[in-house]
């Protein structure tokens, strides 16, 4: 299970979207890293181009719509 908690202040009629990412890399470190360190390598790689990007590549969006765009707290 992943948990993450945000404290935010949501007015009366106000919305607001977050957005959450699963990374994974189809990897099986079981049949390929040498150490946990080489996943975690891999995804923190991954992540930095999600957040580097998220607003430059709108494959990261794909499926939004303007309004929930607008509406995006995190990023």
């Amino acid at each position: 299970m992943i948990t993450h908690r945000y404290d935010i202040t949501v007015a009366p009629g106000e919305t607001v979207v977050i957005v959450n990412f699963i990374i994974m890399n189809g990897v099986d470190t079981g049949d390929t890293a040498t150490g946990i360190t080489d996943l975690a390598i891999a995804i923190d790689a991954e992540a930095n181009t999600i957040v580097d990007n998220f607003w430059r590549d709108g494959q990261y969006r794909t499926g939004m719509t303007q309004d929930q765009i607008d509406a995006i707290l995190n990023f």
